[in-house]
């Protein structure tokens, strides 16, 4: 009987580890340099110029899961938005490396003006980051001065992968069977 708990517990151990998730929470700031971003109000597009260079930004602020990203080169692409309706999906609007890139999900407001030039833009989007994933909701401010793009995620509950859970309780299942049939043996 001693026998069978310790492998019910050793068995449970592992898919406990094995179950293992990473919560991202945190604020990342990635900053233009200036004279990169071009805001076109007529074909509303934001482009880099020249078109999309590679380390045209910084991460120039960071905080929880993205600290160790402060002070890594970033490379903003170009995107288009709708000022009329909420834009839905894209592209990464800014990658840091291939493990490291913000994903838009939706635009909710847009704030044009077109005789300052400046643009601010809201929404929430999806950053992924080492291999796993945080929603969260972001701000995206151009201007003369450059352009800046602030993210983050306050995902506090995080939720096991599905196929873990199962197996853990499939684990689970498994032990009580095998201490009931021990228990009918015995008696």
């Amino acid at each position: 009987m001693k026998k069978t708990l310790q492998i019910i517990t050793a068995v449970g151990a592992m898919s406990l580890s094995s179950s293992a998730f990473a919560v991202l929470v945190g604020e990342v700031n990635v900053g233009a340099f200036a004279g990169t971003a071009a805001i076109d109000f007529n074909a509303n597009t934001v482009a880099f110029t020249p078109v999309a260079p590679a380390n045209n930004s910084i991460v120039n602020f960071a905080t929880g899961s993205f600290v160790g990203l402060l002070g890594n080169m970033a490379t903003y692409s170009n995107f288009t938005y709708d000022p009329f309706a909420v834009t839905t999906g894209g592209p990464a609007i800014w990658r840091v490396d291939a493990d490291t890139y913000f994903v838009l999900n939706v635009i909710t407001a847009v704030v044009e003006a077109p005789l300052i030039p400046s643009l601010n833009l809201d929404g929430n989007g999806t950053l992924f980051h080492n291999g796993d994933s945080a929603f969260g909701l972001w701000s995206f401010s151009a201007d003369r001065s450059g352009s800046a793009f602030s993210f983050s995620s306050t995902n506090a509950t995080p939720v096991p992968e599905g196929g873990s859970a199962v197996a853990m309780l499939g684990m689970g299942l498994i032990g009580l069977g095998m201490v009931r049939k021990k228990l009918v043996k015995t008696a």
